[in-house]
């Protein structure tokens, strides 16, 4: 953004950012800067003869009119701009009642409605704009009827959920409506009288998520408000106190919530719930209680509790929780909280609450009212005082009653005072005493009680010039030394007084102070110690030096109100940092030497949490191995920055490693076991030591991580290998058997495929033609016979061969057959169409067998037409091979067994080879015998098929 120079002086109200463009509203105009184009536009309202600009154009609301332009709303009228910044619509609304006859309370807030107009809220109720007809005019009845309440309504608000949902909020109809404009649900939430007397004009509404929104009101805290669109139903929740005093908020893109004050930007650390009222306390039993001052009573630092009556004794020198009493009233409807307490005496202390006082003994640790229990008390102790000079015990109640407690009559007198007192005070709410033993009541300013002559004798109301023109009182010291009252006052730092010449001097921020709200302040020597939100400060009562001493990189959303004391014994200054409780020694922090103080706050990992872990050891189950650690720090010796590192003690890697300065680590991939972890804090500082801390953690392994499992997993392996080698032991040794299986079956092949009778008959019909003197057939004969043989021999060597030489091989073998036949056979081969013979492989020698059976037991009983069919078909993948004979059939054929005829036992061999080869050679084998017969139903022939398919 360029430079702004007319502007430089003038106050920024809102800031608004819609179609890249950012518009800022000030008291005399706004100006645009176009993210775009860079440029910077001023724009103003005209206003008029009558009306002058600088009234017109205190700008209050801005809104986009979905086309690129801008509508911008003052408290006297409304100005209408395009995409190009040029005015498409003004207007100025004119009040009679009004000297100047503009108003001045014209608009508030202008939203857009779904039908493109603009409903604008101020002082004289619901206008609706038209940018179309480009009139402004009252919202009549049954326009939006949903706001027909709200129409003459001039303390209506809205807040905008989302597009077109709204939330309409009405002080004079103490009611909050839930409104959207683009479904026209409606629902409503009556709002009490407490919530109402919160709720003001100024209140911001902030999402948090789709359902929990906070009403975040300025100076106060914030509400919780549930909006249920599902059930159609609201409820608002009590107001939460954070102890620092939030004037604006801001919710990140991680769901943070970040929080703007008079004294700086905070930011919420812990993402999982809303504002942290306060980090955990140092005893986990009430983390959420705040503590309302330190004393000490002999062995004990004694703090009590805001919220309930519950009184905590700690050791002095360990600051361990010792004791804990939790005072209960006979009703059970009754709360009261600690508003201060005084020791009395060696073992008893008087407890102030808003309700009865209450007597403590520390030896018996019994405790007794002193007034009655009453629910809604009219009476009831604000501070309780021993003075220093005669031991005297004071209280001071609400109804401006100054009582003195009688150890004679064991019993509070009460001591008269001026009746005019209340008035200037507005109610004393704590005592002090000066070198002269008078009192000094304090609240709105202070009153002087002599008790010479037990009067009020002087009073101080006001403090002209003060910032703020707060007169609120704290508490005061009186110096001694000097005869001089030191007091703090309300966001006005510190007040030295001078009694006898009703002169002070004030200490501000710029004289040296770390805060201009001073909770507790206490004299030990010549320094008054401070305790503020930002540190602890020393104030010098001769020479008026301030020493800062600022807490260290932690959040510090919370600190405690009286939570500053000093014990002379052990000479140790006592006060709280984020609910832990400090010890040092003054004289070493104004010598500045000493040890910084490392905390650990937070450790998360997965689900679990450790707030300000105290455990030895911390475990970890489950699947998460990531550790996300808060550090924060107080060290007072060094004003430079601070560092903070780590390293892992157990590992090989044990070098330090940096935080950063917003003390957060993370820690990932933890492995099973023990890991030490070492945290160290060093300054840049030559007189800071650094401070160390260490802790456990431990990581417990998964089931599959254990030894138990390891065993188990290795003697499973040991046995899946076992099983392995004896399953391929086994499946070597099945093989073998099956290579020797099928050598004897090839053996046998061999041996029934050339049996004897047909070795037999051929050389017999060879000697035949021989004693006939044939030579050229006994020559012809003999080389068929001999090349049967060798074809024979080397086809029992080879896996496989060509379909063409089987068939050549089967043709031998029947010529040499026909022989010893009446007459020779016909055979006859068919082949597909689609088959080729010389690429198609088939077993060896695998139809010999069924041809030979086919001649012996079909065609050998048959005198003449003797016929051998020999088809070849292809299906699918595979072939089917069809040896089909017109011979007598298998009947007569079994007929012919039983009288002696020979019947060849090579089928069960061949079946076997070939049922063999398909296992081998991944086919499947089928062979199917059919019996042929005439139509008169006579056998004439068998058919026997032989299937060989790929598997797939």
């Amino acid at each position: 953004m360029g430079p702004l120079t007319a502007y430089q002086a003038i106050s920024i109200k809102q800031i608004e950012f819609f179609d890249e463009k950012v518009i800022c509203l000030t008291l005399g105009g706004s100006f645009i800067h176009d993210c775009n184009t860079e440029s910077d536009t001023s724009l103003f309202l005209s206003g008029g003869p009558s009306i002058p600009a600088y009234q017109a154009n205190n700008m209050t609301d801005a809104c986009s009119d979905g086309y690129g332009g801008i509508i911008l709303l003052s408290r006297s009228g409304l100005l209408h701009v395009d995409s190009l910044l040029s005015k498409k619509y003004e207007y100025s609304h004119q009040d009679s009642t009004q000297p100047s006859g503009i108003s001045s309370s014209f608009g508030r807030f202008v939203i857009p409605m779904p039908d493109g107009q603009f409903l604008i809220g101020g002082n004289h109720g619901l206008l609706t704009y038209d940018p179309v007809k480009k009139s402004t005019t009252p919202l009549y009845p049954g326009i939006y009827p949903a706001l027909d309440t709200f129409i003459s309504d001039r303390s209506v608000h809205v807040f905008e959920l989302g597009p077109f949902e709204y939330l309409f909020f009405s002080r004079h109809q103490s009611t909050l409506v839930y409104y959207n404009a683009l479904t026209g649900v409606k629902f409503s939430l009556t709002v009490g009288i407490d919530a109402l007397d919160l709720l003001r004009w100024n209140t911001q509404l902030h999402a948090i998520n789709d359902s929990l929104h906070y009403c975040l009101l300025p100076g106060k805290g914030t509400m919780d408000l549930i909006i249920d669109r599902a059930g159609k139903q609201m409820s608002l929740h009590g107001i939460h106190v954070t102890g620092i005093l939030p004037v604006t908020m801001l919710v990140d893109q991680d769901h943070r919530i970040w929080l703007g004050t008079h004294n700086g930007i905070f930011m919420q650390r812990d993402q999982s719930g809303g504002i942290r009222k306060s980090a955990p306390a140092f005893d986990a039993q009430l983390p959420e209680k705040s503590h309302v001052q330190f004393s000490i009573s002999g062995p004990y630092l004694v703090t009590g509790t805001a919220e309930g009556l519950e009184m905590k004794f700690y050791d002095k020198t360990t600051l361990a929780l010792v004791k804990q009493i939790t005072i209960t009233s006979p009703q059970p409807t009754y709360t009261s909280s600690v508003l201060h307490f005084a020791t009395y005496g060696a073992d008893s202390i008087l407890i102030c609450t808003n309700g009865p006082r209450i007597w403590l003994n520390t030896q018996t640790w019994r405790y007794q009212a002193i007034e009655p229990w009453e629910k809604i008390p009219t009476k009831f102790s604000w501070y309780a005082f021993q003075s220093s000079l005669d031991g005297t015990l004071y209280t001071i109640q609400n109804n401006s009653t100054l009582e003195r407690y009688d150890p004679l009559q064991k019993k509070f007198i009460s001591l008269p005072l001026n009746q005019d007192m209340w008035k200037k005070l507005e109610a004393p709410t704590q005592i002090a005493e000066d070198w002269n033993g008078d009192l000094w009541l304090v609240h709105h300013g202070f009153c002087r009680y002599r008790k010479a002559t037990a009067q009020i004798d002087y009073c101080q109301p006001k403090f002209p010039g003060a910032f703020l023109d707060r007169n609120t009182v704290g508490n005061m010291v009186n110096d001694t030394s000097h005869h001089m009252l030191w007091f703090t006052l309300y966001q006005n730092g510190l007040i030295r007084y001078d009694p006898a010449t009703h002169e002070y001097m004030q200490f501000t921020l710029k004289d040296g102070l770390p805060d201009l709200v001073i909770s507790q302040m206490i004299l030990v020597g010549r320094h008054i110690w401070i305790i503020t939100p930002s540190g602890l400060a020393s104030i010098s009562i001769d020479d008026y030096n301030i020493q800062r001493y600022p807490y260290g990189n932690g959040a510090f959303l919370y600190h405690s109100r009286k939570a500053l004391t000093y014990d002379s014994v052990t000479d140790q200054l006592y006060f709280m940092h984020d609910q832990q409780i400090m010890a040092c020694r003054p004289a070493a922090l104004l010598s500045r030497s000493g040890h910084a103080r490392l905390l650990i706050e937070k450790i998360e990992s997965g689900d679990s949490l450790w707030l300000w872990p105290t455990q030895s050891i911390l475990e970890i189950h489950g699947k998460e191995r990531r550790l996300r650690i808060q550090l924060s720090s107080i060290a007072f010796e060094d004003m430079g920055p601070l560092q903070y590192t780590y390293r892992q003690l157990t590992g090989k890697d044990t070098t330090w490693r940096t935080i950063g300065v917003d003390g957060v680590t993370v820690i990932e991939n933890l492995s099973p076991g023990k890991h030490d972890i070492q945290f160290r804090l060093q300054g840049d500082g030559n007189n800071l030591h650094a401070a160390e801390k260490k802790i456990r953690i431990q990581v417990f392994p998964f089931f599959w991580e254990t030894n138990f499992f390891l065993f188990f997993l290795a003697l499973a392996c040991l046995v899946a290998m076992w099983l392995l080698v004896r399953w391929q032991y086994q499946r070597k040794k099945a093989r073998l058997d099956m290579d020797r299986r099928l050598s004897a079956l090839e053996l046998q092949a061999l041996r029934s495929r050339l049996n004897p009778h047909f070795i037999f008959n051929c050389l017999n019909s060879i000697n035949r033609y021989i004693l006939k003197e044939d030579k050229s057939n006994a020559s012809y004969y003999l080389s068929r016979f001999a090349k049967l043989i060798r074809h024979t021999l080397d086809y029992t060597s080879e896996p496989d061969v060509s379909l063409s030489e089987e068939i050549n091989v089967t043709r031998l073998y029947i010529e040499l057959e026909s022989l010893r036949m009446a007459e020779p056979i016909q055979l006859d081969v068919h082949f597909d169409p689609e088959i080729e013979p010389d690429n198609v492989r088939v077993p060896p020698l695998f139809i010999q067998p069924y041809v030979e059976n086919a001649i012996w037991h079909g065609l050998a009983s048959k005198k003449d037409n003797l016929k051998l069919l020999v088809r070849v078909i292809k299906a699918g993948f595979g072939f089917v091979f069809e040896i089909e004979d017109n011979g007598i059939g298998r009947a007569a054929a079994g007929l012919s067994h039983r009288t002696g005829q020979h019947i060849s036992k090579g089928m069960a061999i061949a079946k076997e080879t070939f049922d063999h080869y398909g296992q081998v050679y991944h086919q499947k084998t089928n062979i199917e015998i059919i019996d042929l017969f005439d139509q008169s139903g006579n056998a004439c022939g068998t058919c026997v098929k032989l299937k060989l398919t790929p598997i797939l």
